[in-house]
């Protein structure tokens, strides 16, 4: 704040027009910027990438997993919306797979400060392989992802998680047969890194 004594402002003078316009201008669109970003009824679009590397006793395997996502904010705080998980996993000792699924998601926003998020992301849903050779799986799983968001622009946000635990359920079965011969069912904690980058519609004008 410019002290009463400064040079520019003698102490009884006004500020200039000009100098309260631009402050107001200024407030307005940092108001704007904040306070704007989730509002109810709009619409946002993004995908989230995560990559898991497994190493132990010779064997390896890598995961790469994009979900691109349509969502509609519910109210200032909530959202749901469609995820389209696309996973590709190269292991040593299993063959490698593509998994294609659908996850309906669930999230809940915590304003924090300066256009900084705290989001707790929930989603379920089903993967199916789309190349087994040998096998065929279907995954079910349930997880929960506590994530920290940051807009960067009205619209625009980068989104980060590092965590979550996570329920599925796998049911696998002979390529070209339909009847399940092996299932197993876990809950885990997730360690792998989530990034996302997410896009929100300006919402539309109200008559």
């Amino acid at each position: 704040m410019i002290p009463i004594s400064t040079p520019y402002r003698r102490e009884g003078d006004k500020a200039p027009p000009w100098r309260v316009a631009s402050l107001l201008l200024v407030c307005y669109c940092l108001s704007t910027q904040l306070l704007a970003q989730v509002q109810s009824g709009q619409f946002h679009l993004g995908g989230q990438v995560s990559f898991d590397n497994y190493h132990s006793s010779g064997q390896s395997s890598f995961s790469a997993t994009l979900q691109p996502e349509l969502g509609v904010m519910l109210s200032p705080k909530w959202s749901a919306g469609l995820g389209l998980p696309i996973q590709f996993k190269a292991s040593s000792f299993f063959q490698n797979y593509y998994r294609l699924g659908i996850s309906p998601f669930l999230r809940r926003y915590f304003d924090l400060k300066q256009g900084f998020y705290a989001i707790v992301h929930l989603q379920a849903g089903i993967q199916f392989d789309l190349a087994g050779v040998y096998t065929k799986e279907t995954v079910w799983a349930a997880q929960i992802t506590p994530e920290i968001s940051y807009f960067f622009s009205p619209q625009f946000a980068f989104e980060a998680g590092f965590g979550g635990f996570a329920y599925t359920r796998n049911q696998s079965y002979p390529a070209g047969r339909e009847p399940s011969f092996f299932s197993n069912s876990k809950l885990s904690f997730q360690t792998n890194p989530i990034f996302s980058l997410r896009y929100y519609f300006p919402r539309g004008k109200s008559n």
